[in-house]
């Protein structure tokens, strides 16, 4: 594990080798307790780049932007001023003019906070909006809740029991917000059309309570809070089709300790949801992401457990039941769940984020059937508070970026899945030759072992007595996983005695140059 002894704000670049593994870290600078992270092209250039709300440390009001050079490493971090402690962050383009822009929620002083982009990864100065929001659980959602084009946003009020909805003008600035009822103690929030109306509904997990379904009018309004049966205390839901049925049916897990269920809710398409049926879990489940992990075309579950923690994988029938769980083991005190094809074997793979016993983003690999293998930890600093899936580095592979917030340390961690080269040997001797003659032709093999494709930029010699050595090449721009190519060379010396040289690959692996030394003798 990587240990920080003085408040250090840092981005650390992990490296990955191409198979779920990845290297020891690059760090960035970042800003004070970054617990919230938004992914865009912030400057256009086709880049990844990243944004995170701060909420620690010395200066609490800021979001810090991270530009990406598109290889996985990032620029100087830009702080923009926000209101006090943003403690969640989406990306969307507010005013229509193809830059993303950044939207704050803020949890001490009630507001949104507006940045739009500038193009080139700049911001304007924030614009901040009052809510009637307290934020205790950050959450904050972009969508077109008024029908217009343009995207809208929606926090949560958990001590008012309210949704503020703040609607778009159509040119990156909010009117007034204007609060909805959403049920006791809203402490989650999701968005989708549950009734076909073609227009966006809201639905609301409440501590202590069921679920709140707020449907809406087509013009930013919604209508009075449906409760819906869907156990105690829903701290986290997944909206998926589970029945094949084209509705969107509500699986929720539910915030009580003592539970040990997920809750599955079958959408009519009108609004309206079936009784809950209830499948085992294990115990404390606490996040749950829905796909189809076995490749059967089928919406598949996974549940992060907290007590004796855990995975537990629920395969889907298709027609909205489940199978019995399987659960694969992780360390205690994990809280976040992701699901993407991390290793590049075109199989969903899941990551759990542990924020209080490994400090480690664990990678469980899945074989494509619904089971993963033993969770292996990567560190990316003490106390990960949330994280992202995407490519990053546009290597074609999935990497990850985590949020750190905890005690002294405030760091955002990039972990990189890239390709990885081999080569057939490290050094070519050819025989003596006779100046001004050529010799036998020589091979050195490229070979592509790891999961994600190399991208051959160049092939050349260099150094000393580069003259003397020619190469031709099979090899083309990209070598497919498990495919290779084969470079031939020839030693034509110019002169008598040691010649040597070094054949170079320029590539997007790992080192990014893969080097074979070169050496004859001339007679």
């Amino acid at each position: 594990m990587k240990q920080f002894c003085s408040p250090l704000e840092v981005v650390s670049i992990f490296l990955g080798n191409g198979d779920g593994t990845f290297k020891p870290n690059v760090d960035y600078g970042s800003d004070g307790g970054p617990g919230a992270l938004a992914v865009g092209d912030f400057n256009r250039d086709g880049q990844i780049d990243l944004a995170i709300a701060n909420f620690n440390g010395n200066n609490a009001t800021h979001v810090s932007t991270l530009l990406g050079n598109g290889d996985g490493t990032f620029g100087r971090v830009s702080s923009y001023g926000t209101g006090q402690h943003p403690t969640g962050v989406v990306s969307a383009d507010f005013n229509g003019d193809g830059n993303p822009d950044l939207a704050t929620v803020n949890t001490y002083d009630s507001t949104v906070s507006v940045l739009l982009g500038l193009g080139r990864g700049k911001f304007g100065s924030a614009a901040n909006y009052a809510v009637n929001s307290d934020q205790y659980y950050g959450a904050i959602v972009s969508a077109d809740f008024n029908g217009d084009g343009h995207p809208d946003l929606a926090t949560i009020n958990f001590s008012a029991g309210a949704v503020s909805i703040l609607l778009n003008e159509g040119n990156g600035t909010f009117g007034t917000y204007k609060d909805y009822p959403a049920g006791p103690s809203p402490q989650s929030l999701v968005a989708g059309d549950f009734n076909n109306d073609q227009k966006m509904d809201l639905v609301v997990g409440n501590l202590g309570a069921d679920a709140s379904l707020l449907l809406g009018n087509g013009n930013g309004g919604f209508q009075a809070p449906i409760p819906i049966a869907s156990g105690l205390g829903p701290y986290a839901m997944a909206v998926a089709d589970f029945n094949g049925d084209g509705n969107l049916d509500l699986a929720t897990v539910n915030g009580s300790q003592s539970s040990s269920v997920v809750s599955i809710l079958l959408g009519a398409g009108n609004g309206t949801f079936a009784t809950a049926v209830n499948y085992s879990t294990g115990s404390g489940p606490a996040a749950i992401v829905a796909a189809d992990l076995n490749k059967d075309g089928k919406v598949d579950l996974a549940v992060l457990t907290t007590f004796l923690a855990g995975v537990s994988i629920l395969l889907g029938n298709g027609d909205g039941t489940f199978q019995n769980y399987s659960s694969y083991p992780v360390p205690n005190y994990s809280f976040g769940l992701l699901a993407a094809d991390f290793n590049g074997q075109n199989n969903l793979d899941l990551a759990v984020l542990n924020q209080a016993s490994s400090y480690a983003v664990e990678l469980l690999a899945g074989d494509g059937q619904g089971h993963f293998s033993s969770a292996t930890p990567y560190y990316p600093g003490i106390g990960p508070a949330s994280f992202v899936a995407a490519d990053f580095d546009k290597s074609g592979s999935t990497d990850l970026a985590v949020t750190n917030a905890i005690y002294l340390t405030s760091s955002v961690t990039i972990l990189l899945n890239t390709a990885v080269a081999a080569l057939s040997l490290d050094g070519l001797h050819f025989p003596p030759t006779a100046v001004g003659t050529q010799s036998q032709p020589m091979k050195v093999q490229f070979s592509n072992p790891g999961t994600v494709s190399v991208k051959i930029r160049s092939i050349s010699i260099s150094g000393a007595n580069a003259g003397d050595f020619v190469q031709t090449s099979t090899c083309g721009n990209n070598v497919a996983v498990g495919a290779s190519c084969t470079v031939t060379l020839t030693f034509r010396p110019s002169q008598k005695g040691k010649r040597s040289a070094l054949l170079k690959f320029t590539d997007n692996a790992i080192a990014g140059t893969q080097v074979v030394s070169l050496a004859g003798t001339g007679r």
